[in-house]
Protein backbone atom coordinates (compact mmCIF):
# COMPACT_ATOMS: atom_id res chain seq x y z
CA UNK A 1 0.00 0.00 0.00
CA UNK A 2 2.78 2.33 0.79
CA UNK A 3 4.15 2.21 -2.69
CA UNK A 4 1.07 2.43 -4.17
CA UNK A 5 0.62 5.88 -2.23
CA UNK A 6 4.55 6.44 -3.24
CA UNK A 7 4.43 5.83 -6.53
CA UNK A 8 1.15 7.94 -6.89
CA UNK A 9 2.97 10.99 -5.23
CA UNK A 10 5.66 10.60 -7.92
CA UNK A 11 3.82 10.59 -10.66
CA UNK A 12 1.42 13.41 -9.90
CA UNK A 13 4.11 15.25 -8.60
CA UNK A 14 6.20 14.37 -11.32
CA UNK A 15 3.11 15.57 -14.23
CA UNK A 16 3.02 18.83 -12.39
CA UNK A 17 6.83 19.48 -12.30
CA UNK A 18 6.67 18.77 -16.09
CA UNK A 19 3.42 21.26 -17.13
CA UNK A 20 5.89 23.94 -15.39
CA UNK A 21 8.31 23.40 -16.54
CA UNK A 22 7.15 23.48 -20.08
CA UNK A 23 5.11 26.64 -19.19
CA UNK A 24 8.64 28.34 -18.33
CA UNK A 25 10.44 27.37 -21.56
CA UNK A 26 7.15 27.80 -24.05
CA UNK A 27 5.61 31.02 -22.66
CA UNK A 28 6.97 33.98 -22.68
CA UNK A 29 5.84 37.76 -21.74
CA UNK A 30 6.22 40.41 -24.47
CA UNK A 31 5.79 44.47 -24.00
CA UNK A 32 4.59 46.64 -27.08
CA UNK A 33 7.21 48.98 -27.52
CA UNK A 34 5.60 51.78 -29.62
CA UNK A 35 2.49 52.46 -32.70
CA UNK A 36 3.75 49.97 -35.08
CA UNK A 37 0.94 47.26 -34.97
CA UNK A 38 -2.15 49.81 -34.06
CA UNK A 39 -5.20 49.24 -33.87
CA UNK A 40 -4.50 45.63 -32.91
CA UNK A 41 -1.99 45.94 -30.16
CA UNK A 42 -1.55 49.57 -28.65
CA UNK A 43 1.75 50.81 -26.85
CA UNK A 44 2.61 49.26 -23.65
CA UNK A 45 0.11 46.43 -24.39
CA UNK A 46 1.77 43.35 -22.27
CA UNK A 47 1.20 40.10 -24.16
CA UNK A 48 1.65 36.57 -23.96
CA UNK A 49 3.26 34.62 -26.64
CA UNK A 50 4.43 30.89 -27.29
CA UNK A 51 8.05 29.75 -28.11
CA UNK A 52 8.19 29.06 -31.87
CA UNK A 53 8.82 25.14 -30.97
CA UNK A 54 5.14 25.42 -29.70
CA UNK A 55 3.82 27.05 -33.05
CA UNK A 56 2.08 25.04 -35.99
CA UNK A 57 3.35 25.87 -39.32
CA UNK A 58 3.34 30.01 -39.89
CA UNK A 59 0.35 31.68 -41.52
CA UNK A 60 -0.17 34.37 -43.40
CA UNK A 61 -2.85 36.71 -41.18
CA UNK A 62 -1.07 35.77 -37.52
CA UNK A 63 1.04 37.68 -35.45
CA UNK A 64 4.49 36.54 -34.91
CA UNK A 65 7.28 38.24 -32.83
CA UNK A 66 10.48 37.61 -34.38
CA UNK A 67 14.69 38.98 -33.72
CA UNK A 68 15.37 42.04 -35.92
CA UNK A 69 17.80 41.25 -38.87
CA UNK A 70 20.12 44.00 -38.53
CA UNK A 71 19.69 43.73 -35.05
CA UNK A 72 19.07 40.18 -32.95
CA UNK A 73 18.92 41.78 -29.48
CA UNK A 74 15.56 43.37 -30.33
CA UNK A 75 12.15 41.86 -30.60
CA UNK A 76 9.15 42.85 -32.38
CA UNK A 77 5.81 42.33 -33.73
CA UNK A 78 4.06 42.34 -37.06
CA UNK A 79 1.79 40.33 -39.08
CA UNK A 80 2.39 37.54 -41.22
CA UNK A 81 1.30 39.10 -44.86
CA UNK A 82 3.80 36.66 -47.16
CA UNK A 83 4.95 32.69 -47.05
CA UNK A 84 7.68 31.47 -49.36
CA UNK A 85 6.56 31.90 -53.21
CA UNK A 86 4.28 34.65 -52.56
CA UNK A 87 4.57 37.61 -54.66
CA UNK A 88 4.26 40.81 -52.77
CA UNK A 89 3.25 44.34 -53.47
CA UNK A 90 1.82 47.27 -51.38
CA UNK A 91 0.42 50.36 -52.77
CA UNK A 92 -0.48 53.40 -50.67
CA UNK A 93 -0.06 50.99 -47.75
CA UNK A 94 -1.97 48.50 -48.73
CA UNK A 95 -1.23 44.91 -48.91
CA UNK A 96 -1.23 43.46 -53.02
CA UNK A 97 -0.91 39.60 -52.92
CA UNK A 98 -0.06 37.65 -55.28
CA UNK A 99 -1.63 40.39 -57.83
CA UNK A 100 -5.13 40.85 -55.88
CA UNK A 101 -5.29 43.84 -53.52
CA UNK A 102 -6.95 42.79 -50.23
CA UNK A 103 -9.24 44.53 -47.44
CA UNK A 104 -7.35 44.15 -44.31
CA UNK A 105 -10.04 44.97 -41.65
CA UNK A 106 -6.70 45.53 -39.43
CA UNK A 107 -5.08 48.10 -40.37
CA UNK A 108 -4.71 51.54 -40.02
CA UNK A 109 -3.63 54.10 -42.65
CA UNK A 110 -3.99 57.61 -43.45
CA UNK A 111 -4.36 59.18 -46.74
CA UNK A 112 -1.78 60.17 -47.80
CA UNK A 113 1.00 58.24 -46.20
CA UNK A 114 4.40 58.74 -47.44
CA UNK A 115 6.56 55.90 -48.21
CA UNK A 116 3.69 53.47 -47.88
CA UNK A 117 4.44 52.23 -51.76
CA UNK A 118 6.67 49.34 -52.26
CA UNK A 119 8.63 48.31 -53.97
CA UNK A 120 10.54 51.82 -53.92
CA UNK A 121 13.44 53.32 -53.91
CA UNK A 122 13.41 53.24 -49.96
CA UNK A 123 15.91 55.42 -47.73
CA UNK A 124 16.29 53.46 -44.34
CA UNK A 125 14.53 55.05 -41.71
CA UNK A 126 16.75 52.95 -39.28
CA UNK A 127 20.28 52.30 -39.99
CA UNK A 128 23.06 50.46 -38.26
CA UNK A 129 25.94 50.54 -39.50
CA UNK A 130 24.94 50.81 -43.09
CA UNK A 131 23.34 47.10 -42.48
CA UNK A 132 19.91 48.26 -43.30
CA UNK A 133 21.28 49.62 -46.31
CA UNK A 134 23.07 46.35 -47.22
CA UNK A 135 19.48 44.07 -46.40
CA UNK A 136 17.88 46.39 -49.21
CA UNK A 137 20.40 45.85 -51.60
CA UNK A 138 19.98 42.39 -51.24
CA UNK A 139 16.04 42.41 -51.19
CA UNK A 140 15.94 44.95 -54.69
CA UNK A 141 18.62 42.74 -56.09
CA UNK A 142 18.04 39.26 -55.58
CA UNK A 143 14.27 38.84 -54.83
CA UNK A 144 12.55 41.78 -56.38
CA UNK A 145 10.94 41.07 -60.23
CA UNK A 146 9.37 43.64 -62.44
CA UNK A 147 8.37 45.87 -59.91
CA UNK A 148 7.12 42.63 -57.64
CA UNK A 149 8.96 40.77 -55.01
CA UNK A 150 8.56 37.25 -54.46
CA UNK A 151 9.26 35.60 -51.30
CA UNK A 152 12.32 32.98 -51.00
CA UNK A 153 11.80 30.24 -49.52
CA UNK A 154 12.56 29.70 -45.44
CA UNK A 155 11.27 33.38 -45.32
CA UNK A 156 8.64 35.52 -44.07
CA UNK A 157 7.31 38.95 -45.14
CA UNK A 158 6.14 41.07 -42.40
CA UNK A 159 4.20 44.02 -42.21
CA UNK A 160 2.90 46.52 -39.14
CA UNK A 161 -1.11 46.95 -38.77
CA UNK A 162 -0.32 50.44 -38.36
CA UNK A 163 0.77 50.95 -41.82
CA UNK A 164 2.29 54.73 -41.58
CA UNK A 165 4.16 54.86 -38.54
CA UNK A 166 6.12 51.49 -38.73
CA UNK A 167 9.43 49.67 -39.47
CA UNK A 168 8.54 46.40 -41.53
CA UNK A 169 9.35 44.13 -43.87
CA UNK A 170 9.34 47.36 -46.56
CA UNK A 171 12.42 48.49 -44.89
CA UNK A 172 14.76 45.39 -43.41
CA UNK A 173 13.43 42.51 -46.08
CA UNK A 174 11.94 39.37 -45.16
CA UNK A 175 12.33 37.10 -42.21
CA UNK A 176 14.29 34.18 -41.99
CA UNK A 177 12.50 31.56 -40.12
CA UNK A 178 15.41 31.15 -37.80
CA UNK A 179 14.63 34.72 -36.75
CA UNK A 180 10.78 33.63 -35.77
CA UNK A 181 10.80 33.32 -32.16
CA UNK A 182 7.08 32.86 -30.76
CA UNK A 183 3.26 33.43 -31.48
CA UNK A 184 1.49 36.74 -30.02
CA UNK A 185 -2.07 34.66 -28.11
CA UNK A 186 -3.19 36.82 -25.52
CA UNK A 187 -2.91 40.51 -24.18
CA UNK A 188 -3.23 40.23 -20.35
CA UNK A 189 -2.82 43.63 -19.69
CA UNK A 190 -3.69 46.98 -21.65
CA UNK A 191 -3.76 50.65 -21.17
CA UNK A 192 -6.71 50.97 -24.06
CA UNK A 193 -9.79 51.82 -22.01
CA UNK A 194 -12.91 49.74 -22.42
CA UNK A 195 -11.44 47.42 -25.04
CA UNK A 196 -11.98 43.35 -24.65
CA UNK A 197 -9.66 42.50 -27.32
CA UNK A 198 -8.09 40.01 -24.84
CA UNK A 199 -7.52 36.92 -27.22
CA UNK A 200 -5.73 38.29 -30.92
CA UNK A 201 -7.56 37.25 -33.83
CA UNK A 202 -5.89 35.48 -36.76
CA UNK A 203 -7.11 36.93 -39.93
CA UNK A 204 -7.09 34.20 -43.13
CA UNK A 205 -5.15 36.48 -45.57
CA UNK A 206 -5.42 35.45 -49.49
CA UNK A 207 -5.51 31.82 -50.97
CA UNK A 208 -3.80 28.59 -48.36
CA UNK A 209 -0.24 28.66 -49.20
Amino acid sequence: MRNWFFYTFLTVFGSAFGIVIVGVVSVRIYQVPNAAMEPTLREGDSLLEFRRFGMRSIQRGELAAFLLPQDSAQTVVRRVVGVPGDHIRVRAGRLVLNGQQLAEPYIQISKNALGADFPTALDSMLDLGGEVRNLQAVMYGEWVRNGTLIVPDGYYFMLGDNRTNTVDSRIFGPIPLGNIVARPVYVYRTKAPGTERHLLDSYIIGDPP
